[in-house]
Protein backbone atom coordinates (compact mmCIF):
# COMPACT_ATOMS: atom_id res chain seq x y z
CA UNK A 1 0.00 0.00 0.00
CA UNK A 2 1.44 3.44 -1.02
CA UNK A 3 1.96 5.87 1.55
CA UNK A 4 0.47 9.11 0.11
CA UNK A 5 -2.78 7.16 0.31
CA UNK A 6 -2.38 6.66 3.98
CA UNK A 7 -1.29 10.19 4.02
CA UNK A 8 -4.52 11.47 2.46
CA UNK A 9 -6.56 9.51 4.38
CA UNK A 10 -5.54 10.49 7.83
CA UNK A 11 -5.89 14.28 6.53
CA UNK A 12 -9.47 13.63 5.52
CA UNK A 13 -10.07 11.92 9.23
CA UNK A 14 -8.08 14.29 11.24
CA UNK A 15 -8.32 17.30 9.49
CA UNK A 16 -9.21 19.69 12.42
CA UNK A 17 -6.37 18.48 14.22
CA UNK A 18 -4.37 18.33 10.85
CA UNK A 19 -4.83 22.23 10.63
CA UNK A 20 -4.87 23.11 14.18
CA UNK A 21 -1.06 21.76 13.98
CA UNK A 22 0.01 23.84 11.01
CA UNK A 23 -2.20 26.22 10.84
CA UNK A 24 -3.00 27.11 14.49
CA UNK A 25 -2.89 31.03 13.53
CA UNK A 26 -5.96 30.71 11.87
CA UNK A 27 -7.39 27.84 13.03
CA UNK A 28 -9.65 29.99 15.47
CA UNK A 29 -11.27 31.76 12.34
CA UNK A 30 -12.68 28.17 10.77
CA UNK A 31 -16.29 27.93 11.07
CA UNK A 32 -15.79 24.31 11.07
CA UNK A 33 -20.05 24.19 11.38
CA UNK A 34 -20.61 24.79 7.36
CA UNK A 35 -18.18 21.54 7.25
CA UNK A 36 -14.88 20.85 5.29
CA UNK A 37 -14.98 20.19 1.24
CA UNK A 38 -12.00 17.84 -0.05
CA UNK A 39 -11.74 18.98 -4.01
CA UNK A 40 -9.36 16.67 -4.83
CA UNK A 41 -11.36 14.88 -6.86
CA UNK A 42 -13.02 17.52 -8.63
CA UNK A 43 -9.91 19.21 -9.55
CA UNK A 44 -8.32 16.11 -11.27
CA UNK A 45 -11.14 15.85 -13.27
CA UNK A 46 -11.09 19.35 -14.04
CA UNK A 47 -7.69 18.83 -14.86
CA UNK A 48 -7.91 16.41 -17.36
CA UNK A 49 -10.47 18.08 -19.20
CA UNK A 50 -6.93 20.33 -19.87
CA UNK A 51 -4.41 20.10 -22.78
CA UNK A 52 -1.47 18.17 -21.54
CA UNK A 53 -0.03 21.30 -20.13
CA UNK A 54 -2.13 20.96 -17.47
CA UNK A 55 -2.44 17.44 -17.15
CA UNK A 56 -0.58 15.56 -13.43
CA UNK A 57 -0.39 19.32 -11.93
CA UNK A 58 -2.73 19.29 -9.15
CA UNK A 59 -2.43 19.12 -5.24
CA UNK A 60 -2.52 15.86 -3.64
CA UNK A 61 -4.85 17.34 -0.89
CA UNK A 62 -7.06 20.40 -1.77
CA UNK A 63 -9.12 21.45 1.54
CA UNK A 64 -11.63 24.09 1.24
CA UNK A 65 -12.74 26.02 4.70
CA UNK A 66 -14.93 28.65 5.17
CA UNK A 67 -14.04 31.41 7.63
CA UNK A 68 -16.49 32.73 10.36
CA UNK A 69 -16.55 35.82 8.79
CA UNK A 70 -18.17 34.29 6.04
CA UNK A 71 -15.04 34.20 3.33
CA UNK A 72 -14.16 31.23 1.69
CA UNK A 73 -10.30 30.07 1.18
CA UNK A 74 -8.82 27.03 0.18
CA UNK A 75 -5.94 25.40 1.64
CA UNK A 76 -3.61 23.47 -0.71
CA UNK A 77 -2.00 20.54 0.81
CA UNK A 78 1.00 19.25 -1.11
CA UNK A 79 2.55 15.98 0.91
CA UNK A 80 6.10 14.95 -0.38
CA UNK A 81 6.32 11.19 0.42
CA UNK A 82 9.28 9.71 -1.84
CA UNK A 83 12.11 8.98 -0.20
CA UNK A 84 14.60 10.61 -2.65
CA UNK A 85 15.93 13.36 -4.04
CA UNK A 86 13.74 15.99 -6.35
CA UNK A 87 15.51 19.15 -7.66
CA UNK A 88 12.43 20.30 -8.94
CA UNK A 89 10.30 19.74 -6.40
CA UNK A 90 9.33 23.40 -5.93
CA UNK A 91 8.79 24.15 -9.78
CA UNK A 92 6.35 20.84 -9.29
CA UNK A 93 4.69 22.41 -6.01
CA UNK A 94 4.19 25.57 -8.59
CA UNK A 95 2.56 23.59 -11.00
CA UNK A 96 0.38 22.15 -8.27
CA UNK A 97 -0.21 25.54 -7.20
CA UNK A 98 -1.80 27.47 -10.66
CA UNK A 99 -4.50 24.81 -11.52
CA UNK A 100 -6.23 25.86 -8.61
CA UNK A 101 -5.57 29.46 -9.47
CA UNK A 102 -6.93 29.03 -12.46
CA UNK A 103 -10.32 26.60 -11.38
CA UNK A 104 -11.52 28.31 -8.21
CA UNK A 105 -10.18 32.15 -8.42
CA UNK A 106 -9.32 31.76 -4.48
CA UNK A 107 -6.46 32.08 -2.57
CA UNK A 108 -3.85 29.38 -1.70
CA UNK A 109 -1.88 28.36 1.43
CA UNK A 110 0.54 25.50 0.15
CA UNK A 111 1.72 23.66 2.20
CA UNK A 112 4.73 21.12 1.79
CA UNK A 113 5.85 17.75 4.06
CA UNK A 114 9.02 16.52 4.00
CA UNK A 115 9.44 12.55 4.92
CA UNK A 116 12.50 11.53 3.36
CA UNK A 117 16.04 12.14 4.47
CA UNK A 118 18.20 14.52 2.31
CA UNK A 119 17.16 17.93 3.93
CA UNK A 120 19.58 19.36 0.56
CA UNK A 121 15.83 19.63 -1.50
CA UNK A 122 13.73 20.40 1.56
CA UNK A 123 12.94 23.91 -0.62
CA UNK A 124 10.02 26.24 0.73
CA UNK A 125 10.02 28.61 -2.78
CA UNK A 126 10.56 28.15 -6.46
CA UNK A 127 11.95 31.58 -8.23
CA UNK A 128 12.13 31.32 -12.07
CA UNK A 129 13.91 34.56 -13.77
CA UNK A 130 14.52 34.88 -17.04
CA UNK A 131 16.69 38.80 -17.58
CA UNK A 132 13.91 41.67 -16.14
CA UNK A 133 10.73 38.63 -15.71
CA UNK A 134 10.80 37.14 -12.41
CA UNK A 135 8.34 34.78 -10.30
CA UNK A 136 9.15 33.88 -7.00
CA UNK A 137 6.97 31.41 -5.28
CA UNK A 138 6.71 30.61 -1.49
CA UNK A 139 5.39 28.44 -0.09
CA UNK A 140 4.97 26.67 4.10
CA UNK A 141 7.83 23.47 4.32
CA UNK A 142 7.66 20.99 7.28
CA UNK A 143 10.99 18.62 7.47
CA UNK A 144 10.18 15.58 9.48
CA UNK A 145 13.57 14.67 9.80
CA UNK A 146 14.58 17.58 11.95
CA UNK A 147 11.80 16.51 14.05
CA UNK A 148 11.92 14.93 18.01
CA UNK A 149 9.49 12.58 17.97
CA UNK A 150 9.11 13.41 21.61
CA UNK A 151 8.05 16.83 20.55
CA UNK A 152 5.92 15.59 18.88
CA UNK A 153 3.82 14.15 21.29
CA UNK A 154 4.21 16.56 23.71
CA UNK A 155 1.85 18.37 21.26
CA UNK A 156 -1.26 16.89 22.19
CA UNK A 157 -2.62 16.88 19.03
CA UNK A 158 -3.88 14.11 17.19
CA UNK A 159 -1.86 15.21 13.84
CA UNK A 160 1.86 15.66 15.70
CA UNK A 161 1.48 11.77 17.11
CA UNK A 162 0.86 10.60 12.77
CA UNK A 163 3.99 12.76 13.02
CA UNK A 164 5.40 11.03 15.31
CA UNK A 165 4.43 7.75 13.88
CA UNK A 166 6.52 8.69 10.60
CA UNK A 167 8.92 10.34 11.96
CA UNK A 168 9.66 6.72 13.94
CA UNK A 169 9.54 4.83 10.67
CA UNK A 170 12.41 7.23 9.75
CA UNK A 171 14.56 6.22 11.60
CA UNK A 172 16.64 2.39 9.87
CA UNK A 173 18.00 -0.25 11.20
CA UNK A 174 14.64 -2.19 13.07
CA UNK A 175 14.57 -5.43 12.83
CA UNK A 176 10.50 -6.96 12.48
CA UNK A 177 10.64 -7.77 16.12
CA UNK A 178 11.65 -4.13 17.30
CA UNK A 179 8.92 -2.41 14.61
CA UNK A 180 6.12 -4.85 16.28
CA UNK A 181 7.35 -3.85 19.62
CA UNK A 182 7.27 -0.16 18.68
CA UNK A 183 3.76 -0.17 16.97
CA UNK A 184 2.15 -1.61 19.60
CA UNK A 185 4.03 0.77 22.58
CA UNK A 186 2.31 3.49 20.38
CA UNK A 187 -0.68 2.62 20.41
CA UNK A 188 -0.46 1.46 24.27
CA UNK A 189 0.25 5.01 24.75
CA UNK A 190 -2.41 6.70 22.07
CA UNK A 191 -5.43 4.00 24.36
CA UNK A 192 -4.11 5.62 27.59
CA UNK A 193 -5.09 8.84 25.74
CA UNK A 194 -8.91 8.16 25.90
CA UNK A 195 -9.04 9.51 22.46
CA UNK A 196 -12.35 9.29 20.54
CA UNK A 197 -13.11 5.89 19.55
CA UNK A 198 -13.49 6.73 15.41
CA UNK A 199 -9.70 9.08 15.65
CA UNK A 200 -7.94 6.11 17.35
CA UNK A 201 -9.04 3.68 14.78
CA UNK A 202 -7.57 5.86 11.99
CA UNK A 203 -4.47 6.43 13.75
CA UNK A 204 -4.43 2.54 14.76
CA UNK A 205 -4.96 2.10 11.38
CA UNK A 206 -2.28 4.38 10.17
CA UNK A 207 0.06 2.80 12.30
CA UNK A 208 -0.79 -0.63 11.40
CA UNK A 209 0.24 0.20 7.22
CA UNK A 210 2.96 3.17 7.58
CA UNK A 211 5.58 1.39 8.46
CA UNK A 212 6.20 -1.63 6.45
CA UNK A 213 7.45 -5.24 8.09
CA UNK A 214 10.72 -7.00 6.40
CA UNK A 215 8.83 -10.69 6.24
CA UNK A 216 4.88 -11.38 5.66
CA UNK A 217 4.84 -13.84 9.22
CA UNK A 218 5.57 -10.38 11.26
CA UNK A 219 2.15 -8.63 10.12
CA UNK A 220 0.05 -11.62 11.14
CA UNK A 221 1.48 -11.44 14.32
CA UNK A 222 1.03 -8.15 14.98
CA UNK A 223 -2.55 -7.97 14.00
CA UNK A 224 -2.53 -11.14 16.43
CA UNK A 225 -1.20 -8.72 19.36
CA UNK A 226 -3.40 -6.06 18.21
CA UNK A 227 -6.46 -8.14 18.53
CA UNK A 228 -5.49 -9.07 21.79
CA UNK A 229 -5.54 -5.58 22.56
CA UNK A 230 -8.76 -4.80 20.72
CA UNK A 231 -10.90 -7.95 20.63
CA UNK A 232 -12.15 -7.09 17.18
CA UNK A 233 -11.04 -5.84 13.58
CA UNK A 234 -13.19 -2.95 13.43
CA UNK A 235 -10.87 -0.39 11.77
CA UNK A 236 -12.79 2.86 10.68
CA UNK A 237 -11.58 6.14 8.60
CA UNK A 238 -8.62 5.73 6.36
CA UNK A 239 -9.39 2.24 5.78
CA UNK A 240 -12.23 3.50 3.19
CA UNK A 241 -8.97 4.92 1.44
CA UNK A 242 -7.14 2.02 1.55
CA UNK A 243 -10.07 -0.04 0.12
CA UNK A 244 -10.50 1.97 -2.76
CA UNK A 245 -6.86 2.09 -4.01
CA UNK A 246 -7.04 -1.91 -3.46
CA UNK A 247 -9.91 -1.37 -5.48
CA UNK A 248 -8.41 0.44 -8.67
CA UNK A 249 -5.67 -2.00 -8.41
CA UNK A 250 -7.74 -5.34 -8.78
CA UNK A 251 -6.24 -6.20 -5.52
CA UNK A 252 -9.08 -8.77 -3.87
Amino acid sequence: MKNDTLWKGIMEDLVEDFLAFFFPEQFHRVDFARGVEFLDKELDAWGKTKDSVSKNRVADKLIKVWMKDGQEQCFLIHVEVQGYSDKDFGHRMFQNYYPIIDRYGQPVRALAIYTDTVTKWHVDEYRSIFHDTELIYRFRSYSLIQQDSNDLRRTGNLFGFILEIARRAIDSGLDDNSIIKEKLELIQFYLSCGLNPEKLHSIVYFITLYQKFNEPESHLIFESKLDEIFKNKQYMGIKEAVLAEAKEQGIE
